[in-house]
């Protein structure tokens, strides 16, 4: 199993800057998260990746992405898996497209409360499992609405896995949403939930690290994943 880096686009993170991290410490191959960038500002970030000569074996889909995006992450990047949100707007964009272009798409884990998530995943490659969504509000929140999700999970093709950091601490987001996960680790304990995971872990070709913390620091934490696996 091979845990790829991650080029995070949130505000935290500085993607330009851990693009050209990736050039000054020559590593060729990472997973792309460009969820917070419009049209143009993604092509740059595709641009950049390119010139640098690194490979995105995968990529977390925008809501308003279109066949040329795929085509392109396909043809420059070799780009092989992607994932998305459950959204309707684009479902049916992705409904009207080849099927063979569905099987290598993902659906993450997060609307997983509702019916459709599971009827949406025989038209698609399969579950995308962010394991920090998970392991906080199945595992350790016990939510009722992931009741579903954790006795399907066994049942569905796992293709992709996000891993990001989870606190001791219980935030509350504006949308009323209580989480102790983190897309930014502070301390490298945060990741210690991985090892109770290594089950689902070995489901997927492809792990990926969702966090906004510098490429050096990704690079202390899959370190430190790869040594809780062992």
């Amino acid at each position: 199993m091979e845990i790829l880096l991650g080029i995070n686009s949130s505000p935290d993170a500085d993607w330009r800057k851990n693009i050209e991290r990736l050039g000054e410490l020559g590593i060729k191959k990472v997973g792309v998260f460009p969820t917070y960038l419009e049209r143009e500002e993604r092509f740059l970030m595709y641009e950049m990746l390119k010139d640098a000569g690194v490979e995105v074996p995968f990529v977390h889909l925008r809501h308003d992405l279109d066949l040329e995006e795929i085509e392109y992450l396909k043809k420059e990047l070799h780009t092989k898996v992607f994932n998305i949100h459950l959204i309707d707007e684009l479902i049916e964009k992705l409904m009207a497209m080849d099927s063979k272009i569905r099987k290598n798409i993902y659906i993450e884990n997060g609307d997983h409360d509702e019916p459709k998530y599971f009827d949406n995943l025989k038209d698609f490659g399969g579950i995308c499992l962010d394991l920090t969504h998970y392991v906080d509000h199945s595992v350790i929140q016990k939510e009722k609405t992931y009741e579903q999700f954790a006795n399907e999970l066994s049942k569905h093709k796992i293709g992709i896995i996000h891993i990001s950091a989870i606190s001791d601490t219980l935030l509350e987001e504006s949308s009323g949403w209580k989480v102790y996960e983190r897309h930014q680790f502070d301390k490298l304990n945060q990741l210690d939930y991985v090892k109770d995971c290594k089950e689902l872990l070995m489901r997927s070709e492809v792990v990926v690290l969702e966090l906004d913390n510098s490429i050096d620091e990704q690079i202390k934490a899959r370190k430190y994943i790869e040594s809780l696996l062992k």
